[in-house]
């Protein structure tokens, strides 16, 4: 239950130093940026993080890329298979399978800026919060900046707050081509 669940990882919190955050990457085999967004977690300035595959078809050549990567790393690796699954119950089973107190979704093809993680901990865990969310940059296939206008941005900003709640699910948010940082 909710409730068994979110007292077990105040519990773990409390016990560390620093936060275990989980990074939930979430890819199939239409993302060829898998890799990409891999690296983004890997070049991470904060080390006490968790990497969580949500696999919804991904290439064996991704997926082995991926263990490895982490293996030498020495990140802890969790992997659920998801294939067929929607992409709201395969957010909510990473949410609870995740050990850390805190989870970052990272849908491949997006990247985190290499001081993501030690902000959001910064900003959020250390004063207490349960949740955050940073702002977000548009980047094209080359990974150039993309401007929004305030309305485009206005949209995005009303999306999102359409798929953040209360409750103890997750909905998919369009996140597609975006660059979650602080």
């Amino acid at each position: 239950d909710y409730d068994g669940w979110r007292s077990e990882r105040e519990r773990k919190a409390a016990s560390a130093g620093e936060p275990l955050v989980t990074v939930a990457l979430i890819g199939n085999d239409r993302d060829a940026d898998v890799l990409a967004s891999l690296e983004s977690v890997l070049a991470q300035t904060y080390r006490n993080l968790e990497l969580l595959v949500v696999d919804a078809g991904m290439s064996e050549e991704h997926a082995s890329a991926i263990r490895r990567k982490a293996e030498v790393r020495k990140i802890p690796l969790l992997w659920i298979g998801a294939v067929g699954e929607t992409s709201s119950v395969a957010l909510n089973e990473a949410i609870e399978r995740a050990n850390g107190s805190y989870v970052n979704l990272l849908p491949a093809g997006d990247l985190f800026e290499p001081c993501r993680i030690a902000d959001m901990v910064r900003y959020v865990a250390d004063r207490g919060f349960e949740w955050g969310f940073g702002a977000c940059r548009g980047i094209d296939s080359a990974g150039r900046l993309v401007s929004l206008t305030e309305r485009e941005e206005a949209r995005w900003i009303a999306e999102i707050a359409d798929h953040v709640s209360s409750s103890d699910t997750v909905g998919a948010a369009p996140f597609s081509g975006l660059d979650p940082t602080l």
